[in-house]
């Protein structure tokens, strides 16, 4: 999984293709969005 720092000094050149990017990018926010939905329904209980 990425994080806000994966690619922090990366040389641009050698990043992901834009789809594959895009991808992970998407993959990470719902992994995140499920994270938080655990969360509140600890908090719901």
């Amino acid at each position: 999984m990425i994080n806000k720092y994966t690619y922090i000094g990366a040389d641009l050149d050698n990043l992901p293709d834009h789809d594959v990017l895009a991808s992970e990018i998407i993959e990470n926010i719902e992994a995140r969005l499920e994270s938080f939905r655990v969360i509140q329904k600890e908090l719901d209980k």
